[in-house]
């Protein structure tokens, strides 16, 4: 899920990298447009690291964590 905390809502592209174990990196296009979001990736293999904006394109605090 992403939440915009801010009283303002925004709506911004938002890019999202996922690693493989081999060190592959995919990238995943998405837009944020509500004050709160969850988004579903089909990754064929479980990453070994997610990364939300790994460009920093955004002024943001960004917090990443797997559900389970």
């Amino acid at each position: 899920n992403i939440n915009q905390l801010q009283e303002k809502k925004f709506q911004f592209p938002l890019s999202i990298s996922f690693e493989t174990k081999e060190g592959k990196k995919i990238i995943q296009q998405t837009v944020v447009d509500k004050k709160t979001n969850s988004f579903s990736f089909s990754i064929t293999e479980k990453p070994v690291r997610v990364i939300a904006d790994p460009h920093t394109s955004l002024l943001s605090e960004i917090k990443v964590s797997e559900v389970k």
